[in-house]
């Protein structure tokens, strides 16, 4: 019979499949089964050709362990289905459920055609009254099933079969406008929020009860109790504000023989979250188009103006709130509070003056590096906030236990006025030690105006003097690598991430116990995109599977990269 293992061997077969060298090929489409579904089920897993797919998941686990035998996918769906031998399993199949616990109160779709004839060639009890079917005799063994068109609908439950095939609102006509996302890739989920929209604000009402508590032991263990409960209370506010307004979470993925495309695209109500994606524009110029090219294990671009968004202003309203409220009840009512809500409106006025940031982090000689630059239409003023949560007396800044900055004066380098803070670690606190061995014992921390943007860098003497003479030099975005990893992602984008693994395996690998493999080269990246200009808002998430190869022959460095 169906039960709940086979959505658990669904999604199984959704990440095992991942990695596999593939190719996307002509997929049937998928609308034939989505034009059955209904819309109001709280998830629904759609997968354009099971075959193909299982042959994915196979390869997958074949090329990571070879000594692996498993007999797929479709042959447990087989036998989990008792007429599943008559199965069309290169045509779209599709689970899903009325709620997110719902378990084997699941129904599926499987391309029969002919079903009333085929089922008689089987030596299975099989009754119709109706247009209902009753397949099996036993008790705790009965499927029930309908036939729409050459497929047929099935369920353990009769009456998760009646909403399934209940009237009503399809799963195309819901994804209509975003169905252009699969395309030719092989899998489809879709999550309607407002099946489970009640328990989530439930399970977060509860969060928000249990924060004066929280903020009370963090208060004990030498915390301050007012910025730990604004911290809180503006975390669970924003997870309710989020859940309040979210409509509906798709999942899209797609494999080919080089990579691996998957895209999560999310659209909601009427609130502050839509009316800032309908005010967000596209990132207007090229990304990494003014950061130097140079090795990295990440590099970040972003283009999503502080001033122009209305839900985090929301978000910086309750925290400032959350504060005024501990210090008017008596929590912590006393100057430090006050200078840290204070702290807390400078911190928001920096997001807000930004419109933009560009960041490689790497290493050199075995430490952490990081340079980049704030873009934005007031730099002296950016310059002066971010000094500021710089100093000393900042109360923020006295939140980091066990690490300080310390000015070392202005220098002109490259035309610009550097002002260079070395970062000051206390070496009987264990975490600042960690933070001393990653960073090195010499970092330093610069910070000036140039080319219109706040620039930084963090690290050696010698690397600031080289990021702030690094004009003219050749731009990131013509590597070769970054332009493949750009062309994957969508056009309309506001960020982007990529990382290089096999080069974050190099530095971190062996504080890990991983081999020491020295310096590695640089190779295609991990590519991650977040557009939130109109809606769908979408994360992209490109992996190509020689990303992952460079990151198992850096765990293995007998391997040539």
């Amino acid at each position: 019979m169906f039960k709940r293992s086979i959505f658990s061997t669904f999604l199984l077969s959704i990440v095992l499949a991942l990695p596999v060298a593939s190719s996307y090929g002509q997929a049937p489409s998928v609308e034939r089964v989505t034009n059955l579904m209904p819309s109001d089920f709280a998830f629904s897993l759609v997968i354009n050709n099971p075959t193909a797919f299982d042959k994915q998941v196979l390869a997958t686990m074949k090329r990571f362990d070879p000594s692996k035998d498993d007999d797929g996918f479709v042959k447990q769906l087989q036998r989990q289905l008792s007429f599943g031998e008559l199965v069309d399993f290169t045509q779209p199949v599709a689970i899903a459920g009325p709620n997110m616990g719902s378990g084997d109160r699941t129904a599926i779709w499987v391309r029969v055609p002919d079903f009333a004839t085929k089922i008689k060639t089987l030596d299975l009890p099989a009754s119709e009254e109706d247009g209902l079917w009753q397949l099996g005799a036993e008790e705790g063994d009965i499927l029930f099933a309908r036939v729409r068109g050459d497929y047929v609908v099935a369920s353990t439950y009769k009456d998760t079969l009646a909403q399934a095939c209940a009237e009503g609102k399809s799963l195309t006509q819901a994804i209509k406008p975003r169905l252009g996302l699969l395309g030719k890739r092989q899998l489809l989920m879709h999550m309607e929020i407002d099946a489970v929209r009640g328990d989530a604000l439930g399970g977060l009402a509860q969060a928000a009860q249990m924060a004066p508590m929280l903020a009370m032991m963090m208060g004990q263990q030498g915390g301050n109790a007012a910025m730990a409960t604004a911290g809180i209370s503006s975390v669970v506010d924003a997870a309710k504000d989020f859940m309040t307004q979210v409509s509906y979470v798709d999942l899209f993925v797609g494999i080919t023989d080089k990579a691996a495309d998957i895209t999560v695209a999310t659209g909601y109500l009427d609130g502050s979250i839509k009316t800032y994606l309908s005010q967000q524009k596209p990132a207007s110029g090229g990304f990494f188009a003014k950061t130097p090219d140079q090795s990295f294990f990440a590099a970040i671009a972003s283009e999503v103006p502080g001033s122009d968004s209305p839900f985090f202003g929301y978000l910086k309203t309750k925290a400032i709130a959350a504060m005024e409220g501990g210090i008017a009840q008596g929590d912590g009512a006393n100057d430090q509070t006050k200078q840290l809500t204070d702290a807390m409106r400078s911190t928001f006025e920096i997001y807000e003056k930004l419109e933009g940031t560009w960041a490689t982090i790497g290493s050199s000689g075995g430490v952490l590096t990081m340079s980049g630059a704030y873009t934005t239409s007031d730099a002296p003023g950016l310059l002066k906030l971010v000094k500021a949560s710089l100093d000393p007396s900042n109360p923020l800044s006295q939140q980091l236990k066990g690490a300080s900055y310390e000015s070392l004066g202005v220098k002109d380098i490259g035309g610009a006025s550097v002002e260079q803070f070395m970062l000051k670690m206390d070496p009987n606190n264990p975490a600042a030690a960690m933070s001393a061995s990653i960073l090195g014992k010499d970092a330093r921390f610069g910070l000036g105006m140039q080319g219109g943007a706040v620039r930084f860098c963090m690290g050696t003497e010698r690397l600031i003097a080289q990021a702030f003479s690094s004009k003219g030099s050749k731009p990131l975005s013509s590597s070769k690598y970054v332009v493949e990893a750009l062309a994957a992602l969508p056009a309309k984008k506001n960020a982007v991430i990529l990382v290089d693994a096999a080069v974050a395996m190099s530095m971190f690998g062996p504080m890990l116990g991983a081999a020491d493999v020295g310096d590695v080269a640089p190779g295609p990246p991990i590519a991650i995109s977040a557009s939130l200009s109109g809606e769908p808002a979408r994360l992209d998430i490109h992996i190509p599977f020689r990303a992952v190869e460079r990151v198992m022959q850096a765990m293995a460095p007998e391997s040539p990269m």
